[in-house]
């Protein structure tokens, strides 16, 4: 088994072997699970790094043990070959979205060698989450995926349905914010 230092940027093939595995756990189980977080944002062209790799599931993902509960709901564990993962199953204020999102879920058109699908949160949901976070680390993904031009009109409706008018006004206010710096080279 090969042991992973946590709290260290993931390789290629660590997060390669991380999605293998837990969409391949999760598919025995018979449990949805749709990537998210940083190697979302890498599946959508971001040059963002990550220290683990994060999953928004419908229950538990059989074979990935809790070592760490998340405060906003699900845990951190290691995949069977030592690659950090965080299993998200929100139980706040924004199960909702959450919930959503996993329905929402895209074909990434990647397949494991056991054939199991790859799902990816649209990047309309995936916005919507970074705003909620709204640590710094999400709002500059937000930005990137402002960028990228994946978001739109989708992404303002999933995020004032789930969030509320005034976070939609807030995503309104970025989306301004950084077009205005696009058009000027600061982005």
């Amino acid at each position: 088994m090969t042991g992973v230092v946590s709290n260290k940027i993931l390789s290629k093939d660590e997060v390669e072997r991380a999605v293998e595995e837990v969409v391949d756990l999760a598919a025995s189980g018979n449990v949805r699970v749709a990537l998210a977080g940083g190697v979302a944002m890498q599946l959508y062209r971001s040059d963002r790094f990550t220290k683990d790799v994060d999953f928004v599931a419908g229950s538990s993902v059989p074979g990935l043990e809790v070592e760490k509960t998340l405060t906003f709901g699900g845990y951190s564990s290691k995949t069977p070959s030592g690659v950090p993962v965080d299993i998200i199953l929100r139980s706040d204020d924004y199960r909702d979205l959450y919930d959503f999102a996993l329905d929402a879920a895209e074909d990434s058109g990647l397949r494991t060698a056991a054939g199991n699908v790859l799902l990816v949160i649209s990047p309309a949901c995936l916005a919507a989450m970074k705003l909620a976070a709204s640590r710094e680390k999400d709002l500059e993904d937000l930005r990137k995926l402002v960028e990228l031009g994946l978001v739109g009109a989708e992404t303002r409706e999933v995020t004032k349905s789930f969030l509320g008018k005034y976070a939609a006004r807030e995503l309104d206010s970025i989306v301004e914010e950084t077009k205005w710096l696009m058009e000027r080279g600061k982005r």
